[in-house]
């Protein structure tokens, strides 16, 4: 049986855009640690989606840690107006990408980053984890007994 459900993606979306939230009330200053959960909870919430839409686990990890070609994917792959982004809001998940996709939230090498506002960012994975949530309900049982199930 298929362990990965769009819905058990989404759930953990929601842990990791939480975590954000609670980093970003009980720190001062710039908290790489509250970017990175965005960050994870933004990627886990499209691919929630894809999966949702037909792609199996081998082709989410294949996506990697980019958000921009999830985000791509995620336009292409899922229903129309599903996965919705204003210019202003790939602007801003371009310009985490470089961090997230290289890690360096996590493993610090660049002194200074040119980072969004934590609070903005929140508030497009908030955005797109509210719009995206029900779909992902509804298509938890999608993969069961298709070839898309299995690795």
């Amino acid at each position: 049986m298929d362990r990965l459900s769009s819905m058990g993606l989404s759930n953990a979306a929601r842990k990791y855009l939480d975590a954000a939230m609670i980093l970003q009330r009980h720190t001062k200053g710039v908290c790489m640690p509250a970017y990175f959960a965005a960050c994870q909870g933004l990627e886990l919430t499209l691919k929630a989606c894809l999966r949702g839409c037909g792609l199996s686990e081998k082709q989410l990890r294949k996506l990697g840690h980019d958000l921009e070609k999830i985000t791509e994917r995620a336009f292409k792959e899922c229903p129309e107006g599903l996965v919705e982004l204003s210019e202003t809001e790939r602007v801003i998940v371009s310009l985490i990408n470089m961090y997230y996709q290289d890690r360096d939230l996590q493993y610090t090498r660049s002194e200074y980053k040119e980072l969004p506002e934590l609070s903005t960012l929140l508030e497009v994975c908030e955005r797109l984890w509210r719009e995206t949530r029900n779909f992902c309900v509804e298509r938890q049982a999608f993969h069961h007994g298709l070839p898309t199930a299995v690795l």
